[in-house]
């Protein structure tokens, strides 16, 4: 091809590439450098690429009560950035976002073999717009590239989107891997423990509350209550996290027997949700908030408004056992034996396919509206 088809072409490129750049371009890019020995045995550039993002999409697509921070990262290459690519015009195209206003995060990692096989290395430089540079080390001792991947992208996004991290290690957690309820609180303390970032405020006060959730899991109540007064006063937090804090500190004042603070607690959470579009993502978050006025109401001695609003969360249709097994308890006290039964059998039926909400006590923990008290739930099969 001679130096004017070149030009053309390039010039071709540059013009899709702007006027598209939005669209097949990620917020992150990333290359990453593997050496020949592993690109021998299957482990390709491309491997490894695709392997980062499908764990970052994994990190970022963990199910979240409320909006918060995360990231757009696609799996799927693109046409345009296919062509892009072999071309070595990739640093174009990050120039062109930045200079169309689309902040862009780098990821450049290599992996290196140790003298000592099979242990692996992978060293990443982590450009996030506004900070300095980062370089973080990730070993694997077992020459797991799979693995190695795996952690390299927690890695990173323990520097973009903590929270959603230690998140999705709570909700392995909860699902009965015990490791990762540890991982969970040292993901938490460690971001804590961190420089204040305004940029991540809502994200320290949801950490706050997995802690606090974690406390709950150990019996440890008034622990959980300091890491509800830690995050009250966080500066620039979103309202939902002061929504997130309220529902929570809201289910436990039933459970310690204080109708009127469940009550004003709910208020503030019903504020914030009067704004929130409850399209077909959210309809787990809108079942628990009925759910949560009923046992609110049923703490009261309101047992008609109890009724009426587990049977509304029912009514949303959304896989979900809480508000049958409440309905069933409060059934029971009334003497109605076959509707009891009715709703403890649905309720069997919605376990399985229940998605558990991480970050909601209600989620962990069933709650006695009249006795008070909580009991801890076997979150797995969703009973």
């Amino acid at each position: 091809m001679d130096l004017f088809s070149l030009t053309v072409l390039a010039g071709l490129m540059l013009g899709l590439a702007a006027g598209d750049v939005a669209l097949f371009s990620s917020r992150i890019g990333v290359q990453m450098s593997v050496p020949s020995k592993l690109t021998e045995t299957g482990f390709t550039q491309a491997t490894a690429e695709r392997l980062f993002v499908s764990e970052v999409g994994q990190i970022a697509d963990v199910t979240a009560v409320l909006p918060i921070e995360t990231i757009d990262m696609r799996s799927n290459t693109s046409v345009l950035a296919a062509m892009v690519k072999p071309l070595g015009m990739d640093g174009v195209v990050t120039a062109l976002q930045q200079q169309l206003g689309i902040d862009t995060i780098s990821i450049a990692g290599s992996i290196m073999l140790d003298a000592t096989p099979p242990k692996l290395h992978l060293v990443l430089v982590i450009g996030v717009p506004g900070h300095p540079l980062q370089r973080v080390l990730v070993d694997q001792d077992d020459g797991n590239t799979t693995k190695l991947m795996a952690r390299a992208a927690e890695t990173v996004m323990m520097e973009i989107i903590p929270y959603r991290v230690a998140l999705r290690q709570f909700e392995r957690g909860l699902r009965g891997d015990a490791a990762s309820l540890v991982q969970a609180r040292d993901t938490a303390d460690n971001v804590l423990a961190r420089e204040w970032d305004p940029n991540q405020a809502t994200q320290r006060v949801f950490l706050r509350n997995l802690l606090a959730l974690l406390a709950l899991e150990g019996g440890d109540a008034a622990a959980a209550e300091a890491q509800y007064k830690l995050a009250e006063p966080v500066p620039g937090q979103s309202e939902w996290g002061h929504a997130l804090i309220a529902f929570n500190r809201s289910f436990l004042a039933v459970a310690s027997k204080q109708p009127a603070r469940a009550h004003a607690l709910l208020q503030i959470v019903d504020s914030v949700a009067a704004k929130y579009d409850y399209g077909v993502g959210a309809q787990a978050a809108l079942s628990r908030l009925v759910t949560m006025h009923g046992l609110v109401a049923w703490s009261e001695g309101n047992t008609v408004q109890a009724e009426r609003q587990f049977r509304a969360a029912i009514a949303t249709q959304l896989p979900d056992p809480e508000p049958h097994m409440y309905l069933a308890q409060l059934l029971a006290a009334r003497g109605d034996a076959a509707g009891a039964a009715a709703e403890r059998d649905a309720a069997v039926t919605e376990s399985r396919f229940y998605r558990p909400l991480p970050g909601l006590a209600q989620t962990e923990f069933w709650v006695d509206p009249v006795n008070g008290g909580l009991k801890q739930r076997k979150v797995a099969n969703g009973l």
